[in-house]
């Protein structure tokens, strides 16, 4: 008896086989397969018209080709505004104003498939944004207030620091907000008066607890100088 065929998991143009579907026609020899479309879509297709290279997509494709045409001026896709048809060589090309404030020339298919949305603008934030989380500055290198933070996150919770003995095992922790999130502490730290840039000995260089006794966290700390901050230690 030949061995039963399974496509699942296999790539057709835009489509992946996901699962075999129950054949609700009820033609004998004919499996038909779940497949998930690059796009987003499902549909269910017969084994021939994969293996022939028959169907290839949820249909969007078609779509595609047939909006490729489509005046696109005014549109809107993401951040971009098409203002002006460029040129066309098989496809047509765009001119896009990007919301903040770039031009750029896009192909039909990348704006109707989402594939661009942006002057590129959108990406260099995320790009920012997750190096950000992770300690750097937009110049590329590790912010002063980056090794603040890891000093509290040791004092707290590493018994091997040298300092511990004086906070976390006494109890003292920083809040589930900053714990967790850097960009959480950055943010709240540059809202309330700490400045990268500034000299050591000013008051923006050096995080205190209001309450000696208490945790680090948004309500119980401030920036101040280190003058203060001896002032204010537990006895």
């Amino acid at each position: 008896m030949p061995k039963k065929l399974n496509l699942i998991g296999k790539r057709f143009g835009k489509l992946v086989v996901t699962s075999e579907a129950p054949n609700a026609n009820g033609m004998a020899g004919q499996t038909q397969w779940v497949c998930q479309c690059d796009c987003g879509n499902t549909a269910i297709v017969r084994t021939n018209q994969l293996n022939k290279g028959g169907t290839k997509s949820c249909g969007c494709i078609n779509k595609i080709t047939r909006n490729r045409k489509k005046d696109l001026i005014g549109e809107r896709f993401g951040r971009l505004k098409v203002v002006a048809l460029d040129h066309s060589n098989g496809n047509r090309y765009w001119l896009c104003k990007c919301d903040c404030g770039n031009q750029k020339v896009v192909a039909s298919a990348s704006l109707l498939q989402g594939k661009t949305q942006s002057c590129g603008c959108l990406q260099r934030e995320k790009s920012c944004d997750a190096h950000l989380v992770h300690g750097g500055n937009h110049r590329g290198n590790v912010e002063r207030l980056y090794h603040i933070y890891n000093g509290i996150k040791a004092r707290c919770y590493d018994p091997n620091n040298r300092s511990w003995k004086w906070y976390g095992a006494k109890g003292v922790t920083m809040c589930n907000e900053w714990k967790n999130d850097y960009s959480k502490f950055r943010e709240w730290a540059y809202a309330n008066g700490y400045d990268e840039n500034a000299p050591k000995w000013k008051h923006t260089c050096s995080i205190d607890r209001i309450d000696p006794y208490g945790n680090y966290e948004p309500s119980n700390c401030r920036w101040t100088d280190p003058k203060t901050q001896v002032a204010n230690r537990r006895s």
